[in-house]
């Protein structure tokens, strides 16, 4: 299966440019299976959303990601994630803050917006919506 996980960062932790974020995710949709790991630019969401079979929303609390994120960010110091691009470092107080106001943006902006088309009845019968992290442990659990 053809992944992809976004945004996507480059040595320095630069976000991939629009054009070819676009690019990539074309590619990756022309394929028989894939898994976007993200929602990417939202000009373009409705319609990978149309092309999926699946959607899987995670919608915890946001001081659950908040936890997460400074666990791996911790973790980080030690020890680079092993998907990252060679030289893209994490483990920087700029980084950190960086990753924390965009997911307290993605929380109060982008959310509402991804429910809203989430709710639409075109997407009702392919949507997964994991609230808690028991249910998520089940997905796992059964995808393992």
């Amino acid at each position: 299966v053809q992944t992809c996980a976004l945004p996507i960062c480059f040595p320095v932790t630069i976000v991939r440019p629009y054009t070819e974020t676009i690019q990539t995710l074309n590619e990756i949709q022309k394929q028989e299976q894939w898994i976007i790991d993200g929602y990417g630019p939202l000009d373009t969401l409705v319609e990978r959303l149309e092309q999926a079979d699946q959607i899987i929303m995670i919608d915890l609390p946001i001081w659950r990601h908040f936890l997460w994120a400074a666990k791996r960010q911790f973790k980080s110091i030690w020890k680079s994630r092993d998907e990252l691009p060679a030289g893209c470092n994490e483990a920087s107080l700029e980084h950190t803050r960086k990753l924390f106001r965009s997911m307290w943006k993605s929380h109060r902006q982008m959310r509402p917006e991804l429910l809203r088309i989430l709710s639409r009845d075109q997407f009702k019968s392919k949507l997964l919506m994991v609230r808690s992290v028991s249910e998520l442990n089940q997905l796992l659990k059964a995808n393992a």
